[in-house]
């Protein structure tokens, strides 16, 4: 009691003194404030109106009786005290000027003693400058005049124009606290910094500094740089870059690998003539990891991304996935390629990219293990010799976890001793997952099944023996299988994915050294020879496994490019190529990817997860004899051991017969051999490509065949016989940017071999683009529609369609608005669980209560929604309609017309398991789209009709619809729906007396685990009358009343509010507002239970809130903000809450 006493006394002190000394002490910083009047000399300025600071948009600027608007009329640099016109200001105009100074009591310049100069202008200009800064001075000073005052004295010195810094700096810092009877007192601050402009004439500077979490001490003080939302440092200059918070550096080593890092921490970059250096030292949160996976076919999502061991559910770094469709760099977003959820790792196409059978999708990402600190060190140089031609680069890079600093648990001393024993085997590196607790304080309990092995059966919550955590260990290699809500359940060995197991991660380390030396000695030709050493090491508490840590790799390249080349008598057009060798050690381990994204395809591969030394040798030509005519090669081969050998042949011709024409012929062949445990496997790829594309005008048309053959000579692989023959022709018409029209059909053939070549599908894919872009600045639209057919051997035929419609009218008289976006996509779900974890008192978001839980803002659990592995195929259909029409615009001498428009809104999403209707969905904006086979629905309707809008008295009629619905929650359905009608009117009595009043009607059905049907009819009346008192006072008297009928059990509830509110302004200072409601709830029959869905979720009897909040701004940088709320309820007694916070503003 004593404790809580301390707390409420805290509550009220604290406000108290703050606010009687804060405006003491403000008032010694800030708010001097003065004026002056400037006459014209014919031009824009800059005039000198101050030499402080002056406080940002405190300035006042007037023209005779004409107030101007700023960055409008004229510029001002609040830092220097200087103003510019847009307009020349002329001799016989004048402007008033009035303004806060910073009057902090420091001074722009400080000094031991002036020096002094004898150069007369400046004198006479100093005594100027002191006359216009006095408070009622008239002052005439020229555009020279001003230069002179800050140019002559230390330009007779260097003789060059001095530097003057724009270094601008801006934020606000904030101290808050919330204490209650129900949550524990908790103390918070927030920092935006903003820090800007040149430190002097050749170094800039940039400094964001975002700070919204929650100190570790009581002053709020940011112990660690994660704790910041957001940090950046960046200094510029011609010879130095330095950096410090959140970067990306971005890696595209010979050796080394490309990719990008991000990562918190400090760079510094310096720049020597043509010379370079580089360090970096930062916190790493991420590990990389390259995905590869075939779609699906009719599956546009979602594709769950996978750890380094397999596992799903990773949390992926944002920003540092790149996603590659057959080989094309995709790009986020919903209005372009894909979308990806970074808490969990899944990734979905968009409508814009068909996804296929035959589509091969790699996504390079990092993602975070969250096992250990991980720091990483970097440092790189580029030296240029001979005049540029001759170029030394260098690269190292260290990243290594910090053993003894685990995150997400912590380590005993047989812990350690597993790790040290386990070498660089993660299988080793377990101990048992249960844990004998006793009875009644365990989940599970230990059971033997018919053949005698010994497993966990789930007890329930604290109704068990053990408490038991389980690990996933692959694709049925366990014994358990999650049925969701963290619980599992024993399948037998090999039909399940997890045991209970706990493994223990394995710190790493990893290091590269790339070094590179190129020379470009002749016009044209360049070489570059390149060595590297690696270090890797999977487990630093072991030394076991060590002498394979380290591996060396060996290249070599070189180039020529020539245009206009003279050759045996013949000018040439072009002439270019390439060569590389490349040699990576047994067990050189490059940090990231060193080969073309689509690795296996180029040279064929079965498998590249085999370890050893790979040889890579390869040859590029172009050749262009004339311009019209070219012709390129490309042999290579790939050598890694007795593992893998490759060699590759590719051949193309480019012919332009004439300007709009352009043929093209390609031809590849791959031969490949993988020497297997029982056998050898060899593989043979032949590509084939003809194209020919025609341009004339605005019409472009393209029609190409391309094939390719796939055979390999054991039964033991993992790849089929495969050849497949394609036909592609397509048509586009555009005109420049305003509109585009392009259709496109390939026809797809696909053949397998087991004895002889067989049918093994056929698919037709029709991809159509309309785009229309600001047709006489009314109409904007863009169309996709892609249909697919496939016809699959054994009679199953597939079909689907994805595409996306979007329309923007706004005609030039506003009469009507109208916005249409149509989506339909092939996006899956999964089963889902609802978890509801206890978080504590006051720190939740739900309540339980009456066996189901409850919106409480201060409730204590916090729902999580889990995904489950048990996909389900479906259609995502998406749709929003918004129409406002304005009769009185389209006919404008109607005055009837011009007192009433419409606002219509409609938003549907819906994902459904059967066909859809595409003409239904399309024309019919209110066309639910196969409600029928519904997974999830979320759909809202909204029409408003408004009469007499600019008389006193206006009336809104409004009907609504809401229909949420789920079937995908392991327990079964639920779904809520709602509508209701309303009529609101408002009525201005007189000036100062304003008279609402609300009548509605809203039928609600809800259904879900808990109950079996909800089914609400409710009829209610809101009336309020507000009173104005001047600018400064507002009262308002609020009272409702709402009857509600529950149709399934005869449950009938009424309701009164009555609600008094006072409202008082301190104009430009502050508002002070407080309000107490009083609701009296009762029901019939009173045996029954009052659920929370109906009388607004209040309790049966007098239930009591109020509010009392005071916002005050002691100055133009300083302010203050109190809210108090209180909670009265039958049963579950008063709750407090407090919160004030300070706001300083710079």
């Amino acid at each position: 009691m004593k404790s809580a006493l301390k707390r409420t006394f805290s509550l009220f002190l604290i406000p108290l003194l703050i606010w009687v000394y804060a405006p003491n002490l403000a008032s010694q910083v800030i708010g001097k404030k003065t004026g002056l009047t400037l006459r014209g000399d014919g031009s824009t300025g800059p005039f000198v109106i101050s030499e402080r600071y002056i406080l940002t948009h405190t300035e006042k600027v007037q023209k005779d009786t004409l107030l101007l608007e700023k960055d409008k009329d004229y510029l001002i640099d609040y830092n220097k005290g200087l103003l510019w016109l847009t307009q020349p200001l002329g001799k016989d105009d004048s402007l008033r000027i009035s303004f806060e100074e910073f009057s902090s009591g420091i001074r722009k310049r400080y000094f031991h003693r002036e020096l002094s100069f004898s150069q007369e202008v400046f004198s006479a200009n100093s005594s100027a400058l002191n006359n216009s800064t006095s408070n009622s001075s008239n002052v005439s000073l020229s555009t020279k005049e001003v230069s002179n005052i800050f140019t002559s004295p230390l330009s007779q010195i260097s003789g060059d124009k001095p530097f003057s810094s724009n270094l601008q700096i801006s934020g606000s810092k904030s101290f808050s606290f919330d204490l209650g009877n129900v949550e524990s007192f908790s103390l918070s601050q927030g920092l935006n910094l903003t820090l800007s402009g040149n430190l002097t004439k050749e170094v800039k500077v940039l400094a964001l500094i975002s700070d919204q979490g929650r100190g570790g001490t009581p002053d709020g003080t940011t112990k660690r740089l994660e704790e910041l939302d957001k940090v950046l440092m960046q200094v510029n200059s011609p010879n130095f870059n330095g950096y410090l918070g959140d970067q990306y550096l971005s890696f595209d080593g010979n050796l080394s690998g490309r990719y990008d890092k991000k990562l918190e921490g400090v760079s510094a970059e310096g720049k020597f003539n043509e010379n370079s250096v580089s360090i970096s030292y930062a916190s790493s949160k991420g590990k990389y990891f390259l995905n590869s996976f075939t779609g699906v076919e009719g599956k546009q999502g979602p594709y769950y991304l996978k750890g380094e061991n397999g596992q799903r559910g990773i949390q992926i770094l944002p920003g540092t996935e790149k996603v590659y469709l057959d080989g094309n760099l995709l790009s986020r977003g919903s209005e372009n390629d894909y979308t990806i959820d970074y808490s969990r790792g899944v990734l979905n196409f968009s409508s814009s990219r068909l996804v296929t059978s035959d589509s091969r999708i790699k996504v390079e990402f990092e993602y975070s293990d969250q096992n250990y600190e991980r720091s990483f060190y970097d440092t790189k140089g580029e030296w240029r010799f001979l005049d540029g031609k001759m170029k030394l680069k260098g690269l190292f890079i260290d990243e290594r976890d910090d053993k003894n600093n685990p995150l997400s648990f912590a380590f005993s001393s047989q812990d350690k001793e597993i790790l040290k024993n386990s070498g660089e085997d993660q299988t080793k590196a377990l101990k048992d997952g249960a844990q004998f607790v006793g009875s009644g304080k365990g989940d599970y309990n230990l059971l033997t099944d018919s053949s005698g092995s010994s497993y966990y059966q789930y007890a329930g919550k604290d109704s068990g023996s053990y408490q038991v955590n389980f690990s996933w260990v692959g694709s049925s290699q366990g014994s358990y299988i999650y049925t969701g809500a963290g619980i599992f359940k024993y399948v037998s060995l090999g039909k399940g994915d997890y045991l209970p197991v706990v493994f223990l991660p394995l710190p790493s380390s990893h290091s590269v050294l790339d070094l590179d030396m190129g020379l470009d000695i002749l016009p044209g030709l360049s070489s570059e020879i390149g060595w590297g050493l690696s270090k890797k090491d999977l487990n630093l508490f072991s030394s076991a496994g060590n002498q394979d840590n380290s591996g060396n790799a060996f290249l070599f390249k070189t180039g020529f490019e020539k245009q206009d080349l003279e050759l045996f008598g013949h000018n040439l057009a072009k002439l270019k190529f390439e060569g590389l060798y490349r040699n990576l050690g047994e067990n050189f381990s490059p940090f990231g990817r060193t080969d073309e994204i689509e690795k296996d395809r180029v040279w064929g591969l079965f498998d590249d997860s085999q370890k050893g030394t790979e040889k890579v040798m390869r040859f590029k030509s172009f050749f262009a004899p004339v311009e019209n005519l070219s012709l390129d090669m490309d042999l290579g081969s790939l050598d890694k051991g007795d593992f893998f050998q490759s060699k590759r042949k590719g051949f193309g011709i480019t012919l332009r017969p004439f300007k709009s024409i352009e043929a093209k012929a390609s031809s590849e062949n791959i031969k490949s051999s993988q020497k297997g445990v029982t056998s050898t496997q060899t593989g043979a790829w032949q590509r084939r490509n003809l194209s020919l594309a025609h341009h004339w005008k605005k019409l472009s048309t393209q029609f190409s065949w391309n094939s390719e053959k796939q055979e390999l000579n054991t039964a033991y692989s993992l790849l089929p016989n495969r050849k497949y023959d394609e036909l592609t022709g397509s048509l586009r018409l555009e005109s420049g940017s305003l509109w585009s029209l392009s259709t496109q059909l390939v026809f797809h053939d696909e053949k397998r071999k087991n004895v002889s070549w067989e049918k093994e599908y056929d698919s037709y894919t029709w991809q159509n683009q309309v785009s229309l872009r600001n047709y006489k600045e009314v109409l904007s639209t863009d169309l996709e529609y892609i249909y697919r057919a496939r016809n699959i051997k054994t009679g199953l035929k597939e079909r689907g369609n994805v595409g996306a419609l979007k329309l923007d009218y706004n005609p030039k008289s506003q009469s009507l608005v109208l916005n249409l976006y149509y989506s339909v996509n092939q996006l899956g779900a999964e089963k889902s669980v609802d978890n509801y974890i206890d978080v504590g008192s006051g720190r939740g978001q739900y309540r339980y209560e009456n066996g189901e839980y409850i919106p409480d803002p201060e409730g204590n659990y916090i729902l999580q929604k889990e995904m489950l592995d048990e996909y389900v195929p479906g259609k995502q259909l998406d749709k929003s309609f918004r129409a406002i029409f304005y009769p009185g615009k389209l006919f404008p001498k109607s005055k009837p017309l011009k007192q009433f428009y419409t606002d219509t809104f409609v938003r549907f999403s819906n994902l459904v398991s059967v066909p859809v209707s595409w003409a239904g969905f399309i024309l019919n904006p209110f066309d639910k789209g196969g409600a029928d086979g519904t997974l999830l629905r979320d759909f809202s309707l909204k029409q408003d009709f408004y009469f007499f809008t600019s008389s006193p008295f206006n009336l809104r009629l409004r009907w609504a619809s809401d229909d949420r619905e789920n079937n995908l929650l392991i327990y079964g359905k639920d779904q809520d729906k709602r509508t209701s009608q309303s009529a609101l009117l408002r009525y201005r009595v007189s000036p100062k007396n304003i008279l609402e009043s609300e009548f509605s009607k809203e039928k609600r059905e809800r259904q879900n685990i808990a109950f079996n049907l909800l089914s609400i009819d409710g009829k209610s009346v809101r009336i309020d009358f507000t009173r104005r008192e001047k600018n400064s006072l507002e009262m308002t008297l609020s009272s409702k009343l709402l009857r509600e009928d529950e149709g399934e059990s005869g449950l009938k509830v009424n309701l009164f509010e009555l609600t008094p509110k006072v409202s008082f302004s301190l104009i430009g200072q502050g508002r002070l507002h407080s309000e107490i409601s009083w609701i009296r709830v009762n029901f019939s029959p009173a045996s029954r239970i009052l659920p929370w869905e109906m009388a607004e979720g209040k309790k049966s009897g007098n239930n009591f809130a109020w509010v009392l909040s005071f916002d005050y701004k002691l100055n133009q940088a300083l302010s203050a903000t109190f809210n108090y709320s209180g909670l009265k309820e039958p049963i579950r007694g008063t709750r407090h809450n407090g919160k004030f916070e300070v706001k300083a503003y710079f």
